[in-house]
């Protein structure tokens, strides 16, 4: 396969009619040397070799998938969790004096 086009690693390569498709990155289907080679760059897989394999990410420039850090991105989900409870506070501190000054007209 050439470089700038897709082929799926399993189709066959011996069919009189191939099912090749143009890749969208030419660094991403970098073409292969022989039939044992991969298609896709490395740690690159799926239709036009447009995903990054499990654990790792797409660059800044999208040009290469780059192993994912591991940094915690607890972050924001423990931001929202603690926001229910603290809201929950503020609601109550805000109209617990105000609830005692209610007067019942007849």
């Amino acid at each position: 396969v050439a470089t700038g086009f897709f082929m799926f690693e399993s189709s066959p390569r011996d069919a009189e009619m191939l099912d090749i498709f143009r890749c969208t990155s030419r660094t991403a289907c970098p073409g292969q040397t022989h039939l044992k080679s991969s298609v896709c760059a490395e740690n690159r897989t799926g239709l036009n070799c447009a995903r990054c394999e499990k654990g790792f990410q797409g660059s800044s420039d999208g040009s290469k998938c780059e192993a994912c850090s591991r940094q915690s991105n607890w972050g924001v989900p423990l931001l929202l969790l603690s926001s229910v409870p603290a809201s929950g506070l503020l609601h109550y501190f805000w109209n617990h004096g105000k609830a005692a000054h209610v007067e019942a007209i007849e």
